[in-house]
């Protein structure tokens, strides 16, 4: 494999990072008391490297098992596209809690205001 096969595979990954962890880390800091932002950092940051680990260890683990037939690809891929879904569904029960209906049929969307958590006050 080419070093440029390599780099526009690893550049679609931190893209796809990007796009995650900035809102995500939003949401989770602004949630969390300003006087509490350092215990909500740390909890992050914990998280994300047990994350980073176990993941390390399980690719390492279907690429020691699976050979070169291709079977550790198609096992990550599953991996994959399992955490798609879960996500999507996530989200699906987030859209379905954000609406509510009335009595008569009608939907009213229901709008969750989260304090914003400063650093610098």
């Amino acid at each position: 494999m080419r070093d440029a096969d390599i780099i526009w595979r690893v550049a679609i990954c931190c893209i796809g990072f990007g796009l995650f962890q900035t809102p995500n880390m939003r949401a989770l800091m602004s949630s969390a008391p300003a006087h509490r932002s350092g215990s909500a950092i740390s909890i992050v940051a914990t998280a994300r490297l047990t994350g980073q680990t176990i993941g390390a260890a399980l690719a390492a683990l279907c690429f020691s098992r699976a050979g070169h037939d291709g079977a550790a690809l198609a096992l990550g891929a599953g991996f994959a596209g399992l955490g798609s879904v879960m996500s999507f569904l996530r989200l699906a029960a987030g859209a379905a809690r954000l609406t509510r209906c009335d009595g008569r049929g009608t939907q009213h969307r229901t709008v969750q205001h989260f304090p914003v958590a400063r650093a610098y006050s």
